[in-house]
């Protein structure tokens, strides 16, 4: 979204093709797109025109685009958050002759982009990419060949004004549950448990406080009536959520690099909520390399490799934790760590200091939005 509001000031006419997460985030942000498509990757030969009719194409970690884009000569800029996760089967030779095959043959990029397991997806990607901006990390390396690399600072919304939006004592963002191996239904057993932590914080508080809980749409429809009157349950567009992180306390939220670095850029500190699928983990890292900020861990041992069984092991660790005489336990101790936070304004400043400082020293800035941005002006520029 930060991307696309910088290019949104330039000569664009701009449509989105994409699903998940990201199609839930444009659904959420009407107005920013001349046109929104629903991407089917097992499908994509379904918009060939719309790749033929386009001058070029910026993906933001979804190879197919790529691939359709490079295959028929257009310019192609990839953005990544994650290059210390991919662990492809393909080697540089392997990357080398599927370039040399795909160029100027759309079905066979087509087929790849239905059939190519994810890693070895990503790695193509960015190998094909003319400009491949990847976020960096001071202590994690990339894992995969970038020929066309530009290393970008953090990419997080910088909006010139402020909306109108009521504050909150404690934010807890669910908002990024669905994905690709994640949906609604199975999405539910964790925002119980988050709930559930949220009602014990409540308690201890004497009732004072208010707690905002930011969800999914599909997510919010599956919570009982009762629970959304008693916290202020609801689903924000990006502005509104930057805003509420910009005004809170604390943030509660999952280890997702994008709404974690939000809350540092805005001065808000975060505890970090369970892991919801296979990258949380490596997150974690990054994030929290001491361990000071994680409210319950499921744990990596045992988590499959694969991304979507990672994911559905997780699901299924947070189902298991809910029906578990450890819950108790485990919700008090995390509502001990929420409290000694959210009632203690000099342990927010020094948390907040903490968390810059780890920012800093590993991402180095907060503008990768603008460097993007101003790479792909100059390419039209000189084009």
């Amino acid at each position: 979204m930060s991307i696309i509001d910088q290019l949104r000031d330039g000569n664009f006419e701009l449509t989105f093709l994409g699903s998940g997460t990201a199609r839930t985030a444009v659904d959420m942000n009407p107005g920013l797109f001349a046109d929104v498509v629903a991407l089917d990757v097992k499908q994509i030969q379904r918009h060939h025109r719309l790749f033929q009719a386009c001058d070029a194409i910026l993906s933001v970690m979804e190879p197919s685009l790529i691939f359709a884009g490079y295959a028929q000569r257009k310019t192609t800029f990839y953005v990544d958050s994650l290059p210390f996760l991919w662990r492809p089967a393909l080697g540089l030779q392997a990357l080398e002759r599927l370039k040399r095959e795909l160029l100027d043959k759309p079905s066979k990029a087509y087929e790849l982009a239905a059939s190519l397991p994810m890693h070895d997806a990503q790695a193509l990607a960015h190998y094909l990419a003319d400009a491949c901006f990847i976020q960096r990390y001071s202590h994690l390396d990339n894992t995969i060949a970038i020929p066309n690399l530009h290393e970008i600072g953090a990419i997080v919304p910088q909006y010139g004004e402020h909306v109108a939006n009521e504050g909150c004592d404690l934010l807890v963002s669910l908002s990024g549950q669905l994905s690709a191996f994640a949906d609604a239904a199975s999405s539910l057993d964790y925002a119980h448990i988050v709930i559930g932590v949220c009602e014990r914080i409540q308690e201890r508080s004497g009732g004072d406080l208010r707690i905002d809980i930011v969800v999914n749409p599909a997510v919010r429809e599956l919570i009982a009536p009762h629970i959304q009157q008693r916290f202020n349950v609801c689903s924000l567009d990006h502005q509104q959520m930057n805003e509420k992180i910009r005004q809170c306390s604390l943030l509660l939220a999952p280890p997702g690099l994008t709404t974690a670095l939000e809350s540092v850029y805005h001065g808000t500190p975060y505890v970090l909520l369970p892991d919801q699928h296979y990258a949380h983990h490596l997150n974690r890292k990054i994030l929290d390399p001491s361990s000071r900020y994680a409210l319950v861990d499921f744990g990596i041992e045992g988590l499959p490799q694969e991304p979507q069984a990672a994911t559905v092991c997780l699901q299924g660790r947070a189902r298991s934790l809910l029906t578990s005489p450890d819950y108790a336990f485990v919700a008090a101790s995390a509502v001990d760590r929420v409290c000694s936070l959210l009632l203690d304004g000099k342990s927010r400043e020094a948390a907040i200091r903490d968390q810059r400082a780890n920012i800093d020293r590993c991402v180095g800035g907060f503008d990768g939005a603008r460097q993007v941005t101003d790479n792909v002006k100059q390419a039209f520029a000189f084009a």
